[in-house]
């Protein structure tokens, strides 16, 4: 099970790359992020540790925590809508490296299933250990003994 966070342009168009303000919410079917290509060199720049050998997928491994990068798949001229990142593990260091990515796109991640924005600091530890939480409560509640 992962945690999901979208990663989409502004829709209302009060931010540019590189803004990010608190009040401002991200909806899905905004305009694109740019081409597959230029996606990736904001990313790489952003977090020069990504591997992006796949321009359409790209991952991310902290110390105790792994992220999936869904960028796109119409090749490297294509337009990206969003990136859906696919977080796996723990770590509270990850919230910052979500952040560091919408920041660098010009976005606001939202929490998928929530339709929330993802605050950054202390806000989004928490937000990110409340998954943790229910991501181990339900591997707990499916075992079945044999």
């Amino acid at each position: 099970m992962s945690w999901d966070v979208l990663l989409t342009p502004p829709a209302d168009g009060t931010a540019s790359r590189g803004e990010a303000p608190e009040n401002r919410t991200a909806l899905p079917g905004a305009a694109s992020l740019g081409t597959v290509a230029e996606v990736g060199a904001a990313i790489r720049a952003a977090v020069p540790a990504v591997d992006l050998t796949d321009p359409a997928w790209g991952s991310l491994v902290g110390p105790e925590w792994s992220m999936e990068l869904a960028i796109g798949e119409g090749g490297e001229s294509g337009p990206v809508p969003g990136v859906l990142l696919h977080i796996r593990g723990t770590g509270d260091d990850v919230v910052a490296f979500v952040h560091r990515l919408a920041t660098a796109l010009g976005c606001l991640p939202v929490e998928v299933g929530h339709d929330r924005p993802v605050p950054g600091g202390e806000a989004g530890v928490a937000r990110w250990r409340a998954f943790q939480e229910h991501r181990d409560a339900s591997r707990r509640r499916r075992r079945v003994a044999v």
